[in-house]
């Protein structure tokens, strides 16, 4: 896929699935992560597209654009991201 068509889906708008798993990751983050997790929360809140979501993932990971995970495997979503891509090609 062209980085054209990359760039017009950072638009679209993100699942209610995935902005669910986001959320969930948020409140499993350590607790000296409130304010930025509110600030990003806020940003998502006006902000649901696919370009949102990496700027969030990309803040809350300290530069990296693939969430990690904090306690288990279950809340974390590389997996989500990579498939996200895939579905691109």
């Amino acid at each position: 896929m062209p980085l054209q068509a990359f760039l017009k889906d950072l638009d679209a708008p993100v699942s209610q699935e995935l902005a669910t798993k986001v959320v969930e990751y948020m409140k499993g983050m350590p607790p000296e992560n409130a304010k930025l997790i509110m600030q990003c929360a806020d940003f998502l809140d006006k902000n649901m597209t696919n370009r949102g979501m990496l700027t969030v993932a990309y803040a809350l990971n300290g530069g990296d654009i693939l969430f990690r995970c904090h306690e288990d495997t279950d809340s974390d979503l590389t997996r989500e991201f990579e498939l996200l891509l895939d579905d691109k090609k």
